[in-house]
This record gives C-alpha cells, structure tokens and sequence, in this order.
C-alpha cells in the first residue's frame, strides 16, 4: 500500500511538472511577440508614443519604457515612464509604474494593459487605473529578432 502511495506521488508530480512546462512554453511564444519597439498616435491628444518592451533577465518580467511627446498625465509636459510587468493568463501584458513629467518634475503612478489584436502587429493599450483615456493603437516597429545586415553570414 505504502509503494501505491508512493507510486501515485511520483506520477502526480511528474504531471504537475510537465503541465507547468507546458504553460511555460505557451507563454515563451507570447513572451517572444511583446519585445521590441512599439509606436502609435495617441488619440487622446494626438501626440506620438513610442515604447520599449524588453525582458533582459529572461524572467518573464518586462521592462517597459515609454517616451510620449505630450502626456495628458502631465498638463502638455513630456515625460518619460518606467516600469515592470507581466503577461497574464488572458495573454494580456499589465505594466505598473511611474511617469516622471520632465518639465515640472511630477512623478504620477498609473498602470496599463497591453492586449495583442490576434498577433498582427498591434497592441491596444488602455489605461487601467488612473484617468479614463481613450486607448491607443501600437504598431511594432522593431522586433526582437536578429536580421542579417550587410549580406554576411
């Protein structure tokens, strides 16, 4: 009885690992489309935004660094936002951090969700706490992935 018990532990185990591998590997291949360089117009005041998504630890937590010409959250200011954030079961990457205003040196905290349009090129990014905002269209500018420049091999 007691090598029944012991055998059913074992193959639990083994199943719950390899489900978590699994998840893991979904996740790698939407980890994968998020890096890189993202720009669009934001329609709230119809300045241009460009971000930084990176993952340079390789943990699955991402580095987020946004420059916008003209923050809403600033009063017409430019400002600059970092932050961290993961992608969530819905494949949703949710982002926190902080803006710092450059002209008048406010510091606001906000957070965003960043939902893929059906792995095109595009991220709908919406403001979820903080002010209600209009969400705005990113269009991947760059990618994570080598190119071969100069005809070498």
């Amino acid at each position: 009885m007691k090598r029944l018990l012991a055998l059913m532990l074992v193959l639990l185990s083994v199943t719950l690992l390899v489900s978590i591998a699994s998840a893991n590997d979904g996740n790698k291949g939407r980890k994968s489309y998020f890096i890189g360089l993202w720009e669009g117009v934001d329609p709230n005041d119809g300045s241009r935004r460009t971000i930084s998504i990176s993952d340079n630890d390789g943990d699955g937590v991402f580095d987020l660094t946004q420059y916008d010409t003209f923050w809403t959250l600033c009063g017409s200011d430019r400002g600059i936002s970092k932050g961290t954030g993961t992608i969530g079961p819905d494949g949703i990457l949710s982002w926190a951090g902080t803006l710092e205003c450059l002209e008048t040196g406010a510091v606001v905290a906000f957070e965003v969700d960043y939902e893929p349009v059906r792995l095109s090129g595009i991220l709908v990014e919406q403001i979820t706490v903080g002010p209600p905002l209009e969400p705005a269209l990113l269009h991947r500018v760059s990618t994570n992935q080598p190119q071969n420049i100069g005809g070498g091999e």
